[in-house]
């Protein structure tokens, strides 16, 4: 089968005059793919800056997406899904850490953390919530009193 459609334009041209005779779609490829700012590439390549803007899917006028914010993190991704593996494990038995042990688990095996990051892993895992115990209603504790648990375990 023939390729009948006409070959891309390699080399963009220097002037706005050589530019508006490139066709449409060369310049919409090279306008979404450019490294300049959506000013910069509405401008050169004459099309629309919202157009554009359109195009690369963002809202703003910057092309970059916004850098991360704060520290680098202290574990990898795989290392906080094994303190998050222990954490489970841990309350499956009955014996759910506090975040002094969570903190200190951490600094051991891995980087030495501080509460700053604690509160962060718990904002990024929001499946392990810090649970508070119930107090013992009144009818339930006296139904585990000694005397009414020996006279039961006797029969």
């Amino acid at each position: 089968m023939v390729n009948h459609s006409k070959p891309a334009i390699k080399k963009q041209p220097k002037t706005r005059d050589a530019m508006a005779k490139i066709p449409w779609a060369q310049r919409k490829e090279w306008a979404v793919n450019s490294p300049l700012s959506t000013r910069a590439a509405a401008e050169r390549y004459i099309i629309n800056q919202k157009t554009i803007m359109r195009w690369r899917g963002c809202r703003t006028r910057n092309v970059a997406p916004p850098k991360a914010r704060g520290a680098a993190p202290k574990l990898s991704a795989e290392q906080e899904e094994e303190v998050v593996d222990w954490i489970m494990f841990r309350q499956r038995r009955k014996m759910t850490p506090c975040s002094e042990d969570i903190l200190q688990h951490v600094s051991k095996t891995y980087v030495p953390v501080g509460k700053c990051w604690l509160t962060g892993f718990r904002k990024r895992h929001p499946q392990l919530q810090a649970r508070k115990a119930n107090g013992i209603t009144p009818n339930r504790k006296a139904a585990l009193s000694a005397a009414v648990c020996r006279e039961f375990y006797k029969h």
